[in-house]
């Protein structure tokens, strides 16, 4: 039975991140507290469907001290991030499957696309934030904190673990 209950977590999981991408954003959905280098985070955002995961933190104003968004994957992907109409500065943090820390980067805010620029143009400026091995998750906090928590690649986060987030989300 142990075996069958993880596997039958993991096909709701790859049925909930494969639904349709015109499928509208849902309410918000949070992970419970969880602990960053001994800071408790309370507001920390999941997103996992198609359209969650293009819409991110985009168009926001506020970012509670405690909160965040947690890109999440299911299974290990090459990811890259951008600050298209994000108005916070950020930090993005790739996390793998053990919940190690591979790569954080702090993202500046981007100048507005131009009345006159084409969304192409627009997006072809923006920079890129990649990482350059799989992932199989992402989580956006705010500038700076990463460096001011000691977040830094090898850092452990238990409950970033793989296991762990699919208990957690399939439990909301």
């Amino acid at each position: 039975m142990r075996k069958i209950l993880p596997l039958f977590t993991i096909a709701a999981l790859f049925a909930a991140i494969s639904l349709g991408a015109d499928e509208p954003v849902n309410p918000p959905r949070f992970l419970p507290e969880i602990s960053l280098c001994g800071m408790p985070f309370r507001q920390i955002e999941v997103a996992v469907t198609d359209a969650e995961l293009r819409k991110g933190l985009m168009d926001r104003t506020y970012l509670a001290d405690d909160g965040g968004m947690l890109f999440f994957y299911g299974r290990p992907k090459f990811t890259a991030f951008w600050m298209k109409n994000t108005r916070i500065p950020l930090d993005v943090i790739f996390i793998n499957a053990d919940g190690v820390i591979l790569q954080v980067n702090t993202m500046a805010v981007e100048p507005p696309q131009a009345e006159n620029e084409s969304d192409e143009d627009y997006e072809a400026r923006l920079k890129t934030y990649l990482c350059p091995r799989p992932v199989t998750c992402a989580l956006e906090i705010h500038a700076g904190r990463a460096a001011e928590l000691g977040l830094v690649p090898g850092t452990r986060i238990p409950s970033l673990a793989l296991r762990v987030l699919l208990q957690n989300i399939n439990a909301k």
